[in-house]
């Protein structure tokens, strides 16, 4: 509760009053980094940079004798850590590397004969390629089957873990310009300003990146600088035409990623790989021309091939490589890449490439007791909100009787993925697994490079070994070092990390249950409510993709759902400052949709469960707010964040959470009992007359 500010007025906004006190502490902290536009803070990442710190102070504390094989994660940090000696080495470790696996690609004589095969199966054995990405998912009609995946090329495997949750993902298509009138300049124009830029000075450093990595060195000058040229235009091509976020997410939403493609489809989609001849390096020779494949974006393959077939494979060919030297390989030798502290990079980067250790390491740290007690208070506190949530669908009028019936029953069979999972428990598993991998303190590219083929081979592997629920659900989809909870459609699941429960949990004995409902349960009821999201629709009770909903309980749905797209869209437009120009920035209410959905209704299903418990329970002593007040506060803390204008651009258009603070409010405003909780009167910004009636219950 120290984080409010009791000045500010909630019925205004419950963000500025909920987290002024945070604020006004966050603000200085930036002020003193010297951080601006592009800062982003929030409360979810202190909760996570806690668990970092904590990882630190245990790989530090580990033996680092020759019989301790988790020592190798302590040299593994110290090698992260020693930046003077990076720096010191430069680019060469790369050259060596880049020229010693690759060089063959590189000759000057390499002619136009044959195709990409080679060179994408020896990328792929380290890291996606900027063409596409192999990975596996279960299939989403049988989820005891474990399918090869063909997706979009992605981040470098080599960024911390937090990096990918809040990676800057630059990519954009046109689309319907968003927040503009004549006075201001609109959000999506500087986000295609800032698009244009981060595609400029990425083909700009294509230069640079040939030069350091001596990639054609061995070229005469004149087809030197040809062949340069060729690369800035295969790149530029390829960056037009990868699908941008919104497409990614629209599609991802709209459960049009699915698409099963067999080897004879994949090689007329794209012909510059012979497909059984790369599944088969990759996932190994039981692979057959018959098995089934996802392809995401089947499109961009076709287009990928239109591209190669411009430039010819020789060009494709070193560009690939040069683009793994600039997207994945930079990424290691440059220590200057990261905006984190460095403790806290190699802290996070240690838990990417070693995360059973690391995750071992960190559920061990707790006593027995208290993991058991915090798993059964967050199976407790589950199965009250799925209750809640079935009463919510039972009570529903608009939906059929047969749509409300399927609903319940998926809602009644979703599980709760809450143990810590085994095999991250089991000492002797970890051991193993770090057998065979060489660590050395002095040489920070090769050891980075060493995991991440380390890791590749694994995840390769699982094709062979089929499906296990717990194994995908804990590596896959989700670490026990997290501190947010995921949604798996194809189990008809949801994941709590033990990180979530330690930072919401851990000293709870004796606190009130509106306190811990506050906290965790509302982020389980968000989940389990992503089972009735666009997405989650299209999922049976047993994770196959069906059809589930009839026709007119989906048209009542969609009309439900265009009054909170255009509530959202509406009532949250405001104005930074951007490079000495006024942008009006807001929420999208379309992209951002599910999540809002997801947000309305758990906080519904958090305060109906405990409205009518407060009075029995006792009040938090020293807090001058209602126990009710003291819910919704408690839920709203959860979400505090600060972010510049830059970063609330990028945000808006690349994430499909609503903003910090429109966050907060936008659920809120939506709540009959939080106004009545704060006695917010009708008309207030707060308790607006018109509000949207609720999706699910009365």
């Amino acid at each position: 509760m120290l984080m409010a500010d009791k000045l500010a007025d909630p019925c205004t906004s419950l963000f500025q009053f909920a987290c002024g006190g945070w604020l006004r502490s966050s603000v200085a902290n930036v002020t003193r980094e010297g951080n601006r536009d592009l800062d982003n803070v929030s409360v979810m990442d202190e909760k996570k940079e806690n668990i970092d710190k904590k990882i630190k102070d245990l790989i530090l504390a580990l033996d680092i004798s020759s019989s301790n094989q988790m020592g190798k994660v302590r040299l593994f940090y110290t090698s992260c850590t020693q930046t003077d000696t990076i720096k010191q080495k430069g680019f060469q470790p790369a050259v060596e590397f880049l020229h010693s696996q690759f060089g063959k690609y590189l000759a000057p004589d390499r002619d136009q004969q044959g195709d990409l095969t080679e060179v994408m199966t020896d990328l792929l054995r380290y890291a996606g390629t900027s063409l596409f990405d192999i990975g596996v998912d279960i299939d989403p009609g049988n989820n005891n089957n474990l399918l090869g995946v063909v997706r979009l090329p992605g981040a470098s495997p080599f960024q911390p873990r937090l990096r990918h949750q809040n990676q800057i993902n630059l990519r954009v298509k046109r689309s319907p310009e968003l927040f503009s009138n004549d006075s201001v300049t609109s959000s999506y124009s500087v986000y295609k300003e800032i698009q244009a830029a981060a595609d400029a000075q990425k083909i700009g450093r294509l230069f640079s990146v040939v030069e350091n990595y001596q990639i054609l060195n061995n070229y005469s000058q004149p087809f030197k600088q040809s062949t340069t040229d060729e690369i800035v235009g295969f790149v530029a091509a390829l960056t037009k035409m990868v699908p941008g976020r919104r497409k990614e997410q629209g599609d991802v939403s709209g459960n049009r990623i699915y698409n099963k493609y067999n080897i004879a489809e994949l090689q007329s989609s794209f012909r510059y790989v012979d497909w059984a001849r790369l599944m088969k390096s990759l996932f190994g020779n039981q692979i057959s021309r018959s098995q089934l494949f996802l392809v995401h974006f089947p499109s961009f393959l076709r287009q990928l091939d239109r591209v190669v077939s411009l430039f010819g494979v020789r060009v494709a060919r070193v560009s690939l490589i040069v683009l793994f030297a600039q997207e994945v390989l930079d990424e290691v030798v440059r220590v200057d890449r990261s905006r984190m502290e460095r403790w806290r990079y190699c802290s996070s980067l240690a838990q990417v490439l070693f995360s059973d250790t690391t995750s071992h390491l960190f559920m061990k740290s707790f006593t027995e007791y208290d993991q058991q007690q915090m798993v059964l208070k967050a199976k407790e506190i589950s199965k009250e909100m799925r209750e809640e949530a079935i009463r919510q669908v039972e009570t529903t009028p608009w939906l059929s009787r047969q749509t409300r019936s399927k609903v319940m029953q998926k809602l009644a069979t979703t599980k709760v993925l809450v143990d810590l999972p085994t095999f991250y428990l089991n000492h002797s598993i970890i051991v193993n697994s770090l057998a065979t991998v060489n660590i050395s303190d002095k040489h920070f590219f090769n050891n980075v490079l060493h995991m991440g083929k380390h890791q590749r081979t694994w995840l390769y592997s699982l094709k062979k070994h089929g499906v296990s629920e717990e194994v995908f659900s804990w590596t896959l989809a989700a670490s026990p070092l997290d501190v947010n909870a995921y949604r798996i459609r194809q189990f008809n699941s949801i994941v709590l990390p033990f990180g979530l429960l330690s930072s919401t949990l851990q000293g709870s004995n004796g606190v009130p249950s509106y306190i811990n409902k506050g906290a965790l349960g509302f982020i389980i009821a968000h989940e389990i409510m992503h089972s009735v999201d666009n997405s989650g629709k299209g999922f049976d009770l047993q994770g196959k993709l069906a059809q589930v909903w009839d026709q007119s309980s989906s048209i009542r749905y969609e009309k439900r759902a265009e009054c909170f797209k255009k509530t959202y869209s509406s009532s949250h437009i405001r104005h930074g400052t951007y490079r000495g120009r006024i942008v009006q920035l807001g929420v999208d209410g379309d992209n951002t949709f599910d999540e809002n959905l997801c947000d309305v209704e758990a906080l519904d299903i958090v305060s109906r469960q405990e409205w009518g418990k407060t009075k029995k329970q006792q009040a938090l002593p020293g807090v001058n707010f209602t126990k009710e007040q003291t819910l919704f506060i408690n839920i709203a803390q959860g979400y505090c964040g600060n972010m510049g204008t830059l970063s609330h651009v990028l945000f808006t258009h690349l994430s499909q959470h609503s903003t910090y603070k429109e966050r907060i409010d936008g659920m809120m405003m939506n709540s009959p009992k939080f106004a009545k909780a704060f006695k917010c009167g009708i008309g207030s910004r707060m308790n607006p007359v018109k509000k949207c009636e609720h999706m699910f219950g009365k």
